[in-house]
């Protein structure tokens, strides 16, 4: 099965080069062929485990319709990821390809030898890159802003470190990582240490 990774690169050191970074971003286990039928499989498969128990749990209640409602949701959703996930280029991979042509795998391995991990998180922090091991790479000039985003999760508050990008390299925000202290306090202070690597000023203030 073909991947879709591929790069018009002529020397071999350079494929070799690429080749490592995209194994250490995981780009081709993601977005190739074999990564995009991985996914719609898992996800089916999925889907129908938990429409199986709603169903199951349909036979033992009186009141059906929400456990109805989630079983159609999960086969929905199964056949979606099926049928739909893969069928347009990911633009993780496009940003992807369009950086590594413009800039060289040289530079951005070079700089991928050196990236620190950002504890806690999938993302590695180099000098001119942005590493997101879940299949993302950014430019480090890109990055206009690191704050600290608040999002709801079933009514509860939970903070995240995160990212504003905009530029070559991608447009939108991206999440760092939780944030998990017990208080204001410690978020803030572990938030400020992720803020600090990214080279913004130590300012709590406009975040």
């Amino acid at each position: 099965m073909k991947s879709k990774m591929e790069l018009p690169f002529t020397g071999e050191r350079e494929k070799e080069m690429y080749g490592e970074i995209d194994r250490f971003l995981g780009m081709s286990a993601r977005y190739s062929s074999a990564g995009i039928w991985r996914t719609k499989i898992v996800s089916m498969a999925g889907g129908l485990i938990f429409a199986a128990l709603f169903y199951v749990g349909m036979q033992r209640t009186d009141d059906k319709t929400m456990l109805m409602v989630l079983m159609i949701i999960s086969l929905l959703f199964g056949l979606s990821m099926l049928c739909f996930y893969g069928n347009k280029p990911f633009p993780a991979m496009e940003f992807f390809k369009k950086i590594t042509e413009e800039d060289g795998a040289e530079r951005i391995y070079s700089d991928m030898k050196t990236a620190r991990r950002i504890n806690g998180s999938s993302i590695y922090l180099g000098s001119e890159y942005v590493f997101d091991t879940d299949g993302q790479l950014f430019r480090l000039c890109d990055v206009k802003n690191v704050y600290i985003k608040e999002m709801d999760n079933k009514g509860l508050k939970v903070y995240y470190a995160a990212m504003d990008i905009s530029g070559g390299s991608g447009d939108g925000f991206v999440i760092i990582k939780r944030l998990t202290g017990r208080n204001e306090e410690q978020r803030i202070r572990q938030f400020m240490e992720v803020k600090e690597m990214f080279g913004f000023d130590g300012r709590y203030a406009g975040i």
